[in-house]
């Protein structure tokens, strides 16, 4: 369903302002929704038309991204080209282009956690879900440690690009080495 430009819009500048004071804040309970719309410069009730909560635009945001990562995972899979290179270049392009929002997404604290730990479950119960494992013996045949223990790493590397450890071509070799040494 297509939304319309109004709603595209106001919910960019949603996101938007929600990205800049968690940069500021560095934690999603410090900020309010009244302070969000007074940088936006809209009132409470369309906050409120679009998003439950302020957690929820944060979720808005993991949900796209871990939606792009699946179908990434989706079309490799049932592709018959065993060439990690391009899915892999192609997810980190996807982090290249929204670097700012992820950078402070991934260093956000919600509660008592981290993002990024919500990620890395999200990630590893995708995986665990959808593919095909080929070290299961190395794991003592446990599918979820091993979801789990690439997901960590997959979590990690992103998270190593996103705060500019690596230019995008040594991060995407870098994986494609660790994913040919994994198989």
């Amino acid at each position: 369903m297509k939304q319309n430009r109004s709603v595209v819009r106001t919910k960019k500048g949603i996101r938007k302002a929600f990205i800049e004071l968690l940069g500021e804040k560095k934690n999603i309970d410090k900020i309010s929704v009244m302070e969000l719309t007074e940088r936006v410069g809209i009132v409470r009730s369309t906050f409120y038309s679009h998003y439950k909560d302020i957690s929820s635009v944060a979720r808005e945001i993991q949900t796209e991204m871990l939606d792009y990562i699946d179908s990434i995972l989706d079309d490799y899979i049932k592709s018959d080209n065993r060439d990690v290179s391009i899915p892999i270049k192609k997810m980190y392009l996807y982090f290249e282009e929204h670097k700012v929002d992820h950078r402070e997404l991934f260093g956000a604290r919600y509660g008592e956690s981290q993002i990024i730990g919500e990620l890395k479950d999200s990630l590893a119960m995708r995986l665990y879900e959808k593919y095909p494992f080929t070290q299961l013996e190395f794991f003592n045949n446990d599918k979820k440690f091993e979801a789990k223990f690439y997901s960590s790493i997959f979590i990690g590397l992103i998270e190593s690009f996103l705060n500019d450890e690596y230019t995008l071509d040594e991060i995407v070799q870098f994986t494609i080495k660790l994913i040919n040494k994994l198989r």
